[in-house]
């Protein structure tokens, strides 16, 4: 059956509606880039933002209401680029980025509940395995938890993967179709296969 993919914070639509749904460069209420605007440089979403929140949430509800059971949230994590020292996240109350996570990913799967859905959060196996921390606020490891996707296309670590997880439920995402045998040698059945 279909799943359904949002890419979460990388959306650059909504808070061209709505400037506190995004993150804001300091001391302004312009939209902070994660790269010049000449080299493609896009705008993020805010994930201590309840309105970037409410937006997903919605993003959720219409997925559900279009039949899907099922929906892997994708980016989901805070951005990586130029200038970031000069990142104003509104609403952050001074909560770390990886509790923000951690509670945002508790918040989706709660409402996914509500309304039917399924919700899996997706981290690439790089980052689980000690890559870049800064889009985590930490270590992307401690957000491995029941119904995560680990995307492997750019790995082939599943066992240290699985390792990691403590027995957490997990999906992954693959390049290529020989890498379902590793799966499911490793007690990893649910996979979607991503080209």
């Amino acid at each position: 059956k279909p799943v359904a993919s949002l890419y979460t914070f990388m959306d650059r639509r909504y808070q061209q509606s709505q400037v506190y749904a995004g993150i804001l460069y300091e001391g302004s209420d312009m939209f902070w880039l994660d790269n010049s605007p000449e080299a493609g440089g896009k705008s993020w979403l805010n994930p201590y933002s309840p309105l970037a929140k409410d937006y997903l949430k919605k993003l959720m509800s219409d997925a559900a209401e279009a039949g899907f059971e099922e929906i892997v949230l994708r980016e989901f994590r805070f951005p990586v680029g130029a200038y970031m020292e000069k990142m104003r996240f509104v609403y952050d109350g001074g909560q770390s980025k990886l509790d923000c996570l951690k509670a945002a990913a508790e918040e989706f799967r709660s409402y996914g509940e509500e309304i039917g859905l399924t919700v899996w959060i997706e981290y690439p196996a790089t980052a689980l395995l000690g890559g870049d921390e800064r889009p985590y606020g930490g270590a992307c490891a401690e957000l491995l938890t029941d119904n995560c996707m680990v995307d492997f296309s750019g790995s082939d670590s599943v066992a240290e993967i699985v390792r990691l997880s403590n027995g957490a439920q997990l999906g992954a995402m693959i390049a290529h179709e020989a890498q379902s045998a590793a799966l499911r040698g490793a007690g990893i059945d649910r996979y979607i296969l991503i080209k």
